[in-house]
């Protein structure tokens, strides 16, 4: 496989660091979790028990050892206990990730099609109305946080509509079937809608780039002198030729998206990986940190590994 040696040169560079920077930190997680009085629950560990607690977590190792100790996990696909939760890592983690990958799919099928249409609509009529209006208001939308975007919605559409805005699932109900599955939709849609928001004006943007760059090349204006229709020329050619650099942009913004989403999970209660994310580092749970960077960069890692094999097949020209 192309490339494969550079990806695991990659991988071994970022497990080493994603070791190392967790205990850079001052302190352990004991100390911070029994000294900590603004955190959420006040632990109260005497000398003993932060020793053995030590013990049990091996952080009186050398960091060495705890590296190699780290390293055997890995290889064993065992991501450790979590200090604050006290449950196996991989488990907080197969919990969480259903309800991240719903709503970063949700949102990012939205975002794609929304880019789509609007990108390639706006760079055939460059420069006209339609396309600066869409262009400046991208440009406005992309410099709001996405935080401000989540507050913004939930002041407007929960405050004025009611729609819930806290959790993926109404808690202590029975719903199931369609009633659950509705329910489910409507605590989703503040947070679709807040990711939706966050990441449209990026994609739109490529694609209107990479439209224009097709649009000036030769092979468009015969389309256009054979009288072919404008939507078979926009679509069928003009957007198939700008489709390698989008497909860059998707593949590589997936693994990013992912933890990219700790905000609008923050500000939503929304219990997925990016909520887990801000807990791990908030209480310096170092195998939680652990096991979710290793999770999110193997995610990063694969997502670059897909979008190069499917690149020959987008553009037989990059084999050659």
């Amino acid at each position: 496989m192309k490339g494969l040696g550079r990806y695991l040169f990659t991988f071994v560079i970022v497990t080493t660091i994603i070791f190392f920077l967790p205990r850079c930190m001052s302190g352990d997680p004991f100390d911070y979790l029994s000294d900590n009085p603004t955190g959420d629950v006040l632990i109260v560990l005497t000398p003993e028990q932060k020793q053995a607690l030590r013990d049990y977590y091996g952080l009186d190792e050398p960091l060495r050892v705890q590296f190699v100790q780290y390293l055997s996990r890995l290889v064993r696909f065992d991501l450790g206990v979590s200090i604050y939760y006290k449950q196996p890592v991989n488990g907080l983690i197969a919990s969480r990730l259903p309800w991240t990958l719903l709503l970063v799919f949700s949102g990012s099928v939205l975002s794609i099609l929304a880019s789509v249409l609007f990108g390639v609509n706006s760079a055939w009529c460059r420069n006209q109305l339609f396309d600066r209006i869409v262009l400046y208001a991208s440009l406005v939308v992309s410099r709001i946080p996405s935080f401000l975007v989540a507050v913004g919605l939930i002041i407007w559409l929960a405050g004025s509509y009611g729609i819930p805005f806290g959790g993926a699932y109404t808690p202590y109900t029975d719903y199931s079937g369609f009633e659950y599955i509705w329910d489910v939709l409507v605590h989703l849609f503040l947070p679709v809608s807040t990711f939706f928001i966050s990441t449209v004006s990026d994609y739109y943007l490529v694609v209107r780039n990479g439209m224009i760059d097709s649009i000036d090349k030769p092979f468009i204006l015969t389309a256009q002198a054979k009288g072919l229709d404008d939507k078979r020329i926009k679509y069928l050619h003009a957007f198939r030729a700008s489709l390698l650099p989008f497909t860059t942009y998707v593949f590589t913004r997936m693994g990013f998206l992912i933890g990219g989403v700790v905000f609008v999970e923050s500000v939503f209660s929304y219990p997925g990986v990016g909520s887990l994310i801000s807990d791990a580092v908030v209480n310096r749970d170092y195998p939680l940190m652990d096991g979710l960077f290793f999770f999110l960069s193997l995610t990063i890692i694969v997502s670059n590994l897909v979008a190069d094999q499917l690149y020959p097949r987008i553009d037989p020209r990059v084999n050659k």
